[in-house]
């Protein structure tokens, strides 16, 4: 919620002032997947709260996740979000929706009647539609910026891009992230977003940050200033407990395996 609050109060922002139309605002990466999916069942509850009140689909706050795993198709059994936001149920269908014209079908929850007009489920959607706030990693990109039909996803100014577990961006890896970078700076007219890197294990994050977004370090805000909510005179409120096994023994010496 640190970064995924403000960044859906942006684009909320952005809507209130009529900018309704189909573009990529925000990018948030992950690393994995798996972390990517159970990230984007969170910020979809977060997001369908903010729609609750909006009735018009072209001012509700959208999402897409484009990763290896998003399905070309309409299948329920390889949708990504699978769980209504709403009631949590399990009863996702998919259903044309007239409003959206340019979106094949949105997943309408037969348990409460949700509709997720807010969230792009195929590949296609996301190409015709473009959501708000797109869910991908690296090597995503990096195809996408290869392929001429998804490479117009990212020909225009990006707002915001989010690097979550930054600290995985180091060595080798982290060269190849910072030229891809450039490449997207590029495909959008030579225009820079915002970027955002978190991480709770690093200790080099303006260097780091420096690196691989090319900005000097006098313009980075590394906020990490752990003293100002927490008392470290207090007594301790977290402990940490070491237990040891010792394996059987027997009588002829020959001690048993750890089960």
């Amino acid at each position: 919620e640190a970064f995924t609050i403000p960044l859906v109060a942006h684009v909320a922002d952005l809507k209130r002032l009529g900018e309704t139309e189909p573009r990529i605002k925000a990018i948030i990466t992950y690393p994995t997947k798996a972390l990517a999916n159970d990230q984007a069942r969170r910020l979809l509850e977060i997001i369908r709260g903010v729609n609750a009140e909006i009735h018009d689909p072209a001012e509700m706050i959208t999402l897409g996740v484009l990763t290896g795993d998003t399905p070309k198709y309409y299948n329920r059994h390889e949708m990504i979000v699978n769980l209504c936001p709403r009631c949590h149920e399990a009863t996702l269908e998919f259903i044309p929706d007239p409003a959206q014209p340019k979106v094949g079908r949105i997943a309408v929850c037969q348990s409460c009647n949700e509709k997720l007009r807010y969230f792009r489920v195929t590949k296609k959607d996301i190409l015709e539609s473009p959501p708000d706030i797109l869910i991908t990693n690296p090597d995503m990109i990096n195809y996408c910026l290869q392929d001429t039909q998804y490479h117009r996803l990212f020909e225009q100014k990006l707002d915001i891009m989010v690097f979550d577990e930054i600290h995985l961006c180091d060595g080798i890896f982290g060269c190849n992230v910072a030229h891809l970078l450039r490449r997207m700076e590029e495909a959008a007219g030579d225009t820079k977003p915002f970027y955002v890197g978190i991480s709770a294990t690093i200790s080099n994050a303006e260097t780091l940050a420096s690196l691989i977004f090319d900005i000097d370090s006098e313009n980075i805000r590394y906020l990490n200033d752990l003293d100002r909510f927490v008392d470290r005179s207090a007594p301790p409120m977290r402990y940490r407990y070491h237990y040891c096994a010792v394996p059987k023994q027997y009588s002829s010496g020959i001690q048993d395996r750890i089960r």
